[in-house]
């Protein structure tokens, strides 16, 4: 009796590594897809946070602005304009965002702070300018930068192979 020689084991197999292929693919292309939307998601609200803070802070610049201004028409001299913006500016919170005057008196500084996120605050300062020496401007925008308060952690040691804990 001759026997007759079949392929049907061959293809068979074929059939079934392409399939573990393409759900091995499948599968790994859903986690990147979901690990892609995790990253984009949390720069999206990083950023997010970080203009809603931006905006913020240029609302209390535009207040602090109104009152140099208002400071600035009330005055006669230099000296006046000075002491009235200083104690005008310290009277200014928005938001429950305290402000700052610091400075000398002939060069006072606003400086304020507003949060970001828990671990990030915007830190702006404002040096106050008498408009006639500074081209008509009541201020001169001289800190604009996000801070992280990260804490740090006190590890000096150095653990080496054998003498750890």
């Amino acid at each position: 009796m001759k026997r007759n020689f079949s392929n049907f084991g061959f293809s068979t197999i074929l059939i079934a590594f392409v399939m573990i292929c393409i759900v091995t693919f499948s599968a790994l292309s859903l986690l990147t897809a979901s690990s892609d939307y995790k990253l984009s998601k949390k720069v999206a609200d990083k950023t997010q946070s970080y203009y809603e803070a931006e905006e913020t802070a240029y609302q209390l610049i535009a207040e602090i602005d109104e009152l140099l201004c208002e400071a600035y028409n009330s005055s006669n001299d230099k000296s006046g304009y000075l002491n009235k913006a200083a104690s005008a500016v310290g009277t200014c919170q928005t938001d429950n965002i305290a402000v700052c005057l610091s400075g000398t008196t002939t060069n006072p500084s606003v400086e304020f702070e507003v949060p970001i996120n828990e671990n990030q605050h915007l830190a702006v300062v404002l040096t106050i300018c008498y408009p006639p020496d500074s081209g008509g401007v009541f201020y001169q925008l001289t800190n604009w930068q996000t801070i992280t308060d990260m804490p740090q952690e006190d590890n000096t040691t150095l653990n080496l192979i054998g003498k750890g804990e």
